[in-house]
């Protein structure tokens, strides 16, 4: 091998690891976002049984979400159910809060308010 190309060799082995290393930071790298919550689950009460009260509805909590899941958690105690929701309600997510919307597409509750 001629000086001229042993000039060149070094430089461009160097430059080769730099892109080498910036492609792996890249490609490597956790995104700062974090995801949007997801609901897995949303049950919604079935129109047949529209206007029939359940045990639950003159219970008061917080309302969450624990694993997918949107549950009234009560104050004071380790408890939560699962909620069924009237005919015709909905969620949406928006950046990263979730909005319970009534059959008008109003937002009645969102993660975090009593009801």
């Amino acid at each position: 091998m001629d000086n001229a190309s042993k000039k060149w060799t070094r430089p461009a082995l160097v430059i080769a690891a730099a892109v080498i290393l910036v492609i792996v930071v890249l490609v490597t790298r956790t995104p700062d976002v974090s995801p949007a919550p997801k609901v897995s689950i949303f049950p919604v009460q079935l129109d047949e049984f529209a206007g029939e009260a359940y045990p639950s509805a003159l219970a008061t909590g917080i309302l969450s979400l624990n694993d997918g899941y949107l549950r009234l958690e009560y104050q004071g105690t380790t408890d939560s159910d699962m909620l069924i929701w009237p005919p015709g309600f909905s969620i949406h997510v928006q950046a990263d809060t979730i909005h319970v919307l009534n059959k008008d597409g109003n937002q009645v509750a969102r993660i975090g308010d009593k009801i």
